[in-house]
Parts: structure tokens; C-alpha cells; sequence
């Protein structure tokens, strides 16, 4: 049973929704959302997982708590000191900032911070879009939700297109995603290495 005091349902953007509450949008823009069948506009904004996933079966629970981690190390990245990144991209009139550093393994890390007109909810669907995601990302061939895990939680495909001399690649992810009371949206994504994916 769910708790009133675990979750909040969204009240203006509802799930295949065609069109958004646009009391919440700028004054200057008026946007409709599409409806994109089978995918996966409804974010909670969830307080407490651990009462919301209460029923789930111990299986899925595991899948969280790395979800929980991945989610934190995340939020540790966003938290760094700008002193620890190489600024790439600063863009004051798109309000885009791209930095980059070397993770501790040594591969590249990005961190992008962007401004939106639009509410983070609006973009947040654009970008999981697998019937948007192609138009607007050359790089991208396809998306598609493979299994909806939980609440905020799926297992996603995504094969990108030949770049340059590299082959096209198929990647699976978990990606977990959670809607904050200010409106905020956090989603990270990750490869499971417990699932039989190639």
C-alpha cells in the first residue's frame, strides 16, 4: 500500500498526456507535448524508496539499493569543486556549462549543466523519448524501454549509428530517476553487470 507520505503524484503532467498545464510554462512559450505511445512519461516524486519499493520482491529491491549508489556517486560528481574540472564549453547566452575530468579509472567524465525555458519534467521526456531521441541526436540509431523494474526504474536499450570508423554499438542500461519536491529531475544511467545483456 502506498504511503501519502512516501510518494507525491505529479498533478499537471500526466502520464500520455497530450497536452501539459501551461500555467507552469514561461509566459513567452506555449508548448504542447506529443503523445509518444509506450513511453515512459510518468516520474513520481518519491520521499522515502525504501517505503515506496516495500512490496517489491528481494530481487528488485537489490536492483535499487545499486540503483541508490549509483544515484549517489551521481550526486558526489555534481557536488565536486569546478577546480577538479577543465571547463570545455562555457556558454553564458545558452546557459551551457560542459567540464571535464578523468575519473579515477582514468576514462573521461563530462559534467553538463544547462538551462532550460521549459520545466525539467518537459525536457526530461524529450530526452527519454525513443520516438525523439533519434531527431535530435544524430549519433543515436534507437531507443526503447525493455522493462519497466519499479517506480522511476527501467531497463533501457539504445543502439547508436557508425561514427567515423567506429562500428555502431549496442548498449543496455538500468536507468533510475527520481523527481524532486523543487521540480528537480535526476536520472543516472548504468550498465548492470549481473544481467545476461551483451
Amino acid at each position: 500500500m502506498r504511503s501519502s507520505a512516501s510518494f507525491k503524484k505529479e498533478k499537471s503532467f500526466q502520464f500520455s498526456s497530450n497536452e501539459i498545464d501551461v500555467r507552469d510554462l514561461p509566459k513567452t512559450k506555449k508548448y504542447f507535448e506529443p503523445t509518444l505511445p509506450g513511453q515512459p512519461f510518468y516520474l513520481e516524486e518519491v520521499l522515502d524508496y525504501e517505503k515506496r519499493i516495500a512490496g517489491y520482491s528481494s530481487d528488485v529491491k537489490a536492483k535499487y539499493k545499486r540503483a541508490y549508489v549509483k544515484m549517489q556517486e551521481f550526486i558526489d560528481v555534481l557536488a565536486e569543486d569546478s577546480s577538479n574540472f577543465r571547463v570545455t564549453i562555457n556558454n553564458k547566452k545558452k546557459g551551457l556549462l560542459c567540464e571535464q575530468r578523468d575519473s579515477e579509472g582514468g576514462i573521461p567524465m563530462v559534467r553538463i549543466s544547462v538551462s532550460y525555458e521549459y520545466p525539467a519534467i518537459v525536457a526530461w521526456r524529450a530526452n527519454v523519448s525513443g520516438e525523439n531521441r533519434p531527431k535530435y541526436d544524430s549519433n543515436i540509431a534507437e531507443v526503447s524501454l525493455i522493462e519497466q523494474l519499479g517506480t522511476n526504474f527501467m531497463q533501457v536499450y539504445q543502439r547508436t549509428r557508425r561514427i567515423a570508423t567506429v562500428a555502431p554499438r549496442d548498449v543496455y542500461q538500468h536507468a533510475f530517476s527520481n523527481h524532486y519536491p523543487n521540480g528537480m529531475i535526476r536520472t543516472v544511467l548504468y550498465d548492470n553487470p549481473d544481467d545476461d545483456m551483451p
